[in-house]
């Protein structure tokens, strides 16, 4: 427009009108580039929150799971320990029965 006359202001007026709606149109669009960008973050922070909280009960699972498993450890190692004890014992008693059995054969003699 520079060094023209004005010598149609409607033709200045429809010049800037058209001007403004080039950059509208292109302000919406990249608005709706925007707000699909949004929508993209978004879903990515709502399925990293699903995968934390996913996480978070596989470990909760797994101290469940070590709790269970260290009682039940616990358990297993007791009755080892009274199967070793009932195993000394049978010892002893073999032990002490067949020092028995020698002593009576040898008063029976």
């Amino acid at each position: 427009m520079e060094g023209e006359t004005d010598s149609d202001p409607m033709a200045t007026v429809h010049k800037l009108l058209y001007e403004f709606e080039a950059k509208n149109l292109n302000t919406l669009k990249q608005k709706a580039e925007m707000e699909q960008e949004i929508t993209v973050l978004r879903k990515t922070l709502s399925s990293r929150g699903e995968e934390e909280r996913r996480k978070a009960k596989d470990l909760e699972c797994m101290r469940e799971t070590m709790k269970n498993l260290s009682e039940k450890n616990k358990f297993l190692a007791k009755e080892l320990e009274r199967k070793i004890d009932a195993e000394a014992e049978c010892v002893a008693i073999k032990s002490a029965a067949s020092k028995v059995q020698k002593e009576n054969e040898l008063i029976s003699c």
